[in-house]
């Protein structure tokens, strides 16, 4: 049996109209379009003026539809398996032929800017698809829209939602903006989460923003001060068949920027472990980077400047500590009790055939070298040689305990 408006379509229709004007919109052959519809809207008040909220006006609706549905059935009490569905409007389309096939397209064209309007929400705005999902008891589902897409086992392609921006003037007089999406939470509860992904089948990539361009920025995430991004969190199972949605736990492991600071920070169990200071002016920076076999890891200077020393700041009288053999057993250790030091010292290589440099430097003309032993401990300049002593050359001068003594010293034999 055929539908009651029910008709084959097998060649193009003889003539059409202008759908952009009402007046000859229809003006084409509609020998096989079932319903032809067109209204016009006009006069001031006719759609009403309200002051505040946001009014509709069901009654001058060219499609005016009520669905009061009172049966149904949901098998399931944890998921949502044996379930039944009301519709207001069901449309099948079985796609065997080339191009795109729609169930539903719509074009608004928006236009009559407000008079005196220093913003773009106070103009005219145009929207596809709006509507609300309100509910009546607890433990209800609100889901405004969703899309199933099945490949039913070929290979095919499947985008959920796809926006194409054509945008050609930027100036932003009136603060405009455009999204790709946004979602606001304007109750007096938070919403759980902005953006949540589910499921066995699993995502290649959380998000790919690879063929992106983000401008002069290239602000792939923007974060406000203080915002975090965390690591090792767990979440809820909760909703059908286990899936976990909602984030219940956080890990303390996390990146945080610090405003007041100026210091990006990784924290461990919720305590910083590690800290990026910010200079206006660096032109300067330290990279990090793994060493082939046989080779240990590097710390490396880079920057813009030809020479470029790296120096390591203590706070306070804090002493600079080197730990070796994978322990926090000092083997090397620069006080930091001295406060207005000018003096010290600097350790160098030398090429071959030189040995290598411990020297004095700093403000000061003369400046010593001070070895100190603790307690009955002496200091041991090494292996004695024995042989026969040679003539006296001349004596060098050492300081203990602060007086000086010459120490004498031979010609090789």
């Amino acid at each position: 049996m055929s539908a009651p408006n029910f008709s084959i379509v097998t060649a193009p229709p003889s003539s059409v109209g202008n759908s952009d004007d009402l007046k000859t919109a229809f003006n084409g052959d509609l020998t096989h379009c079932q319903r032809a519809v067109g209204q016009a809207i006009s006069g001031a008040t006719t759609l009403g003026q309200p002051t505040t909220g946001y009014k509709y006006t069901p009654e001058i609706t060219p499609y005016y539809t009520v669905l009061q549905n009172n049966s149904g059935w949901n098998q399931g009490t944890a998921n949502n398996v044996g379930r039944t569905a009301a519709t207001a409007f069901r449309t099948l389309i079985k796609q065997y032929g080339q191009g795109d096939a729609m169930c539903y397209n719509g074009s608004v064209f928006v236009s009559g800017a407000k008079v005196g309007a220093t913003s773009f929400l106070a103009n005219p705005a145009g929207a596809l698809f709006a509507g609300e999902v309100t509910t009546g008891s607890d433990g209800t589902y609100c889901n405004p829209a969703e899309w199933n897409c099945a490949d039913n086992g070929y290979d095919v392609s499947g985008i959920g939602l796809v926006n194409n921006f054509n945008r050609t003037n930027n100036t932003g007089a009136l603060n405009t903006v455009w999204m790709g999406y946004r979602a606001q939470s304007v109750g007096t509860k938070p919403v759980d989460a902005f953006l949540s992904a589910a499921g066995a089948g699993g995502f290649n990539n959380g998000l790919d923003l690879v063929t992106a361009d983000f401008g002069t920025n290239q602000s792939a995430i923007s974060l406000k001060a203080s915002q975090r991004i965390y690591f090792n969190n767990t979440a809820t199972p909760t909703g059908g068949s286990g899936i976990a949605w909602v984030t219940n736990n956080y890990g303390g492991e996390y990146l945080a920027y610090n405003s007041a600071l100026g210091l990006t920070t990784f924290y461990g169990q919720n305590a910083p472990q590690f800290a990026v200071a910010r200079n206006a002016s660096a032109v300067n920076y330290l990279s990090c980077e793994g060493g082939p076999a046989g080779v240990g890891a590097i710390l490396r200077v880079n920057g813009s400047d030809t020479n470029i020393n790296i120096g390591y700041v203590t706070k306070g009288t804090g002493t600079h500590l080197f730990f070796s053999n994978n322990s926090i057993n000092t083997q090397f250790a620069i006080s930091g009790t001295e406060t207005s030091a000018v003096n010290y010292v600097t350790a160098s290589g030398t090429a071959t055939g030189n040995g290598t440099g411990f020297t004095a430097t700093g403000s000061d003309t003369n400046i010593d070298i001070k070895l100190s032993a603790k307690g009955t401990g002496v200091v041991d300049l090494g292996t004695q040689t024995a042989a026969t002593a040679g003539s006296l050359v001349g004596y060098m001068v050492i300081k203990i305990s602060g007086t000086s003594y010459k120490v004498p010293y031979y010609a090789m034999a």
